[in-house]
């Protein structure tokens, strides 16, 4: 019995030479093909590479020049790529597997700009895309910033603009004291004028002048008084009339007064509510002092992380790959259970190397395959800043895709990262500020696109100096003076697209103790004037009011006037001509009884004499 059929072998291996002769003259093209559209669908923008060559040991391929748009900005590239090689599994990749043993990437650059912009795919709108993290970090800066600088109003306009209760009791006060002034002014008309003074005074003196010598001629006098003094009470009654509704007058002009005092103070109040001094809103020296820079980085980051989303994807396995393949006889194809299944795509190492902000770069990668529960392994990677043991940053992550949760963790650690100089202005100061040595440190984990974890800022060796000259200048170099080493907090929650940050700093609460001085004492100053202006411009509004209170009073003094004048020129040249007509008829009576007593003696004398005269018989 043959062991072989050469007959079969020969033809096998013609037919595999066959296939190696096409492979090699046809093979790069479709390689360079497949990359450049299965790139471009996953990216969503256009990927180009250059060349692809086929080696045969080990087995794999070299790319170059390969250029990935930037979707974002497709005039420039997300990245571009120098050489890539790939080392193949033979045997893997003849069971229809794809296993790269190892993948080795050099001269990566980011953000290069294209000869002509790369073609980007239609793609839905996200409705979480908005700004980015280190957009509103830097919003949010932005406003304590303008909290601090901007300036309160010119004192003078605040307190004419804070008078609103004064000016309504003003309006309220002159339609009150010009009611008074006209009550006074009638009150005064009622007084008996000049004429009839005049008048009283002739008449009184023409009674005064009567001659009275009966008591006929002193009870007509007296019925004649009587019928004047009926007119003199009758204008008492107006007078004291008038009297009552001056005094009225005035003490209603005194409370408008009053009430115009007393609305400056709740205007007072109002101002200082309008322009409190917040202490809480003074500063957040963390978010000023990290600045653009870094906020510009976190946004870079996190755009590089939402680019990769695509490619990060495809390592979480889809619904049922790992669980079940197809029924038998469904297809072409009968598949059958393995003992030791293998992923159809599985990437054992990468390394790629890069230049960045003027540093070496490397990037290692482990295990990557869209199939973790069969290699029971996520993905590892390393990003390391710097070469070897002297790495100024090191990030370290795992993209675990094994469950129906994905779960990426990044442990960041960094020392002395060499952040540069930077000038920040405080309460419209600026400082020059060197970071001295940074230290960084932290954990991230983002769980189903949830973000968690932060990082901590180590300064030591920070310095800051103050640009100009004044007291505000002067006391912040003084509590600046003292702070060299200080940490720096940065709190990640939110989501990827929709990310969240709150920076903390034991910093805040030294530069928030420094500018609350400064704070209080330009608000004071600020106080002062306002107050200031604001009683001025109530001694401006009150001054007519006053003048109109002040005729009012010198209404309500003429008619004190006219009516004591009434008194002592009518009144009481009325009750003493009343007292002289009591005193003649006193006289007249006094004379009347005596002539009425002599007149008795006189005719009991006669009496007597003729009695005396009388020739009577004597018994």
């Amino acid at each position: 019995m043959k062991a072989f059929r050469w007959s079969g072998l020969i033809g096998f291996a013609v037919i595999l030479a066959l296939v190696l002769v096409i492979g090699l003259f046809f093979l790069d093209n479709w390689a360079k093909s497949g990359l450049e559209a299965g790139g471009t669908r996953v990216n969503g923008a256009e990927v180009n590479v250059g060349d692809v060559d086929l080696t045969l040991s080990p087995v794999g391929f070299n790319i170059r020049n390969v250029q990935i748009t930037n979707v974002q900005r497709p005039e420039r590239n997300l990245f571009e790529i120098e050489q890539a090689r790939l080392d193949i599994n033979l045997a893997q990749l003849f069971l229809g597997r794809v296993n790269i043993d190892q993948l080795v990437v050099d001269g990566m650059r980011a953000d290069t700009e294209r000869e002509q912009p790369g073609r980007v795919l239609e793609r839905k709108t996200s409705e979480d895309d908005g700004p980015g993290l280190g957009d509103r970090a830097r919003a949010g800066a932005a406003e304590r910033v303008d909290a601090i600088r901007t300036e309160l109003p010119d004192a003078g306009s605040a307190a004419n603009d804070a008078l609103t209760r004064t000016r309504e009791a003003v309006e309220a006060s002159e339609t009150e004291l010009a009611g008074a002034l006209e009550r006074a002014r009638n009150a005064v008309d009622q007084l008996p004028n000049q004429a009839s003074l005049d008048d009283y005074d002739r008449r009184i003196e023409s009674l005064r002048n009567r001659e009275v010598n009966s008591l006929e001629a002193v009870r007509q006098l007296q019925s004649d008084v009587e019928a004047l003094q009926k007119e003199v009470a009758a204008d008492q009654l107006s007078i004291a009339e008038a009297r009552q509704a001056a005094g009225n007058a005035v003490d209603t002009g005194r409370q408008s007064l009053q009430r115009v005092s007393r609305a400056p103070a709740e205007d007072w109040v109002a101002l200082r509510a309008a322009y409190p001094l917040n202490r809480a809103s003074a500063l957040k020296a963390g978010r000023l002092l990290l600045g653009d820079a870094l906020f510009d980085r976190i946004d870079q980051y996190q755009n590089y992380y939402r680019q990769a989303a695509p490619w990060l994807r495809r390592l979480a396995p889809s619904s049922g790959d790992e669980d079940a393949g197809p029924e038998r006889l469904d297809g072409r194809f009968v598949r059958f259970d393995h003992p030791n299944p293998a992923p159809d795509f599985l990437l054992d190492q990468a390394r790629v190397g890069f230049e960045a902000d003027g540093w070496p770069w490397t990037l290692t990668l482990a295990d990557v395959t869209g199939q973790q529960r069969l290699t029971n392994e996520p993905v590892t990677l390393e990003l390391t800043r710097g070469e070897g043991d002297n790495a100024a940053l090191r990030v370290e992550g795992t993209l675990d895709r094994r469950q129906d949760e994905a779960r990426d963790r990044f442990r960041i650690s960094g020392r002395d990262l060499g952040l540069g100089p930077r000038q920040v202005t405080i309460a419209g100061t600026d400082l020059d500020w060197q970071p001295g040595q940074v230290d960084l440190g932290g954990d991230i984990t983002v769980t189903g696109g949830e973000l968690d974890g932060g990082l901590n800022l180590t300064f030591a060796g920070t310095d800051f100096q103050t640009q100009g000259s004044g007291r505000t200048v002067e006391l912040l170099q003084r509590a600046l003076a003292d702070i060299s080493d200080f940490e720096l907090g940065i709190k990640l929650s939110g989501t990827v697209d929709s990310p969240g940050i709150e920076i903390t700093s034991d910093l805040d609460n030294r530069l928030n103790d420094a500018l609350a001085a400064v704070l209080r004492q330009e608000y004071d100053r600020w106080l002062a004037e306002a107050r200031s202006a604001l009683d001025a411009e109530v001694d401006r509004l009150r001054e007519p009011l006053e003048a109109e209170q002040q005729r009012i009073v010198e209404r309500r003094d003429e008619v004190q006037q006219r009516a004591d004048e009434f008194q002592q020129e009518v009144v009481a040249k009325l009750e003493a001509l009343k007292d002289d007509i009591a005193s003649e008829r006193q006289r007249l009576n006094r004379a009347l009884e005596e002539q009425k007593q002599k007149a008795e003696d006189k005719a009991r004398e006669e009496a007597e004499d003729a009695i005396e005269g009388l020739d009577l018989p004597s018994f």
